[in-house]
């Protein structure tokens, strides 16, 4: 099965794991694709970018995006009849050897086939998502995107509806209802170091420390939105508010402290 691995330049341990995993234990036929690093893309005058991911995405969410949309060209220009995608923390689960049988079954109009979820519950086991096999669900909501297949004509169609990059792949794939998109119950992918494939969650520590929004050619972390929000919180109550953040006096605590940071959190 011809595979590609996003990996950035910079991460060869990641790179030397991800062979031994997938090519040299699963015997998949795996090519590098080299990731693009969000810091950098940002950073460019001419970054194809769109306004709202100009905006809002963070670093990672730009390079991301970026980098799946390499996969997607390279299946269009190679005519590669289908493709799996995976990210150089993805790790195959205990079922992961099923997923030859697995997708013999996928319907024939399928775009996307995701194989691992950040959310497994809401994903797959939301009342919202539809089983139409035993393996293979229509899911309500997918998050992730560390894992999953992708058609010839799925990788036209996304290029199609994303020239530029947007916002969270996973995001923005969501709000086309016209991208047929299917899953599988088991999880054959995780995120690694994560050992149950159910309850993989994006790392908390990670999204603390990662950047959260780009307003005005400054990059805001989570913990100066943080620190806003208890100033937001303290600013309304000498207003005597009794709704702190969500009332005027909150809201222009949390923009006057969001501001006043600005000049030192410069990239």
């Amino acid at each position: 099965m011809k595979t590609f691995i996003i990996n950035l330049d910079r991460d060869n341990t990641k790179w030397e794991m991800m062979e031994k995993t997938w090519s040299h234990k699963h015997h998949l036929n795996i090519e590098r694709i080299s990731a693009t690093d969000g810091k950098i893309l940002l950073k460019t005058p001419k970054n194809n970018l769109t306004t709202l991911c100009k905006w809002f995405c963070t670093p990672k969410m730009a390079g991301c995006f970026d980098s799946h949309k390499k996969c997607w060209k390279n299946i269009i220009e190679n005519k590669i009849p289908y493709a799996l995608i995976l990210e150089d923390d993805a790790m195959p689960t205990e079922d992961f050897d099923q997923i030859h049988n697995i997708i013999k079954d996928i319907p024939l109009n399928w775009d996307l086939f995701y194989i691992g979820y950040h959310n497994y519950n809401i994903s797959i086991k939301s009342s919202q998502a539809r089983k139409i096999s035993e393996n293979i669900y229509i899911p309500y909501i997918v998050t992730g995107a560390h894992g999953y297949l992708i058609s010839y004509q799925g990788a036209v169609k996304l290029c199609k509806l994303f020239p530029k990059i947007n916002f969270s792949n996973d995001v923005v794939v969501n709000m086309h209802k016209d991208i047929n998109m299917y899953g599988s119950d088991p999880p054959l992918v995780t995120v690694y170091p994560n050992k149950n494939p159910k309850h993989s969650q994006v790392d908390v520590l990670w999204f603390m420390n990662d950047h959260f929004m780009n307003v005005c050619g400054c990059t805001l972390q989570f913990k100066h939105i943080f620190i806003g929000l208890i100033f937001a919180i303290l600013f309304s109550f000498v207003c005597k508010s009794y709704i702190p953040v969500c009332t005027f006096g909150g809201c222009i605590g949390l923009l006057f402290v969001i501001f006043c940071i600005m000049p030192f959190v410069k990239n």
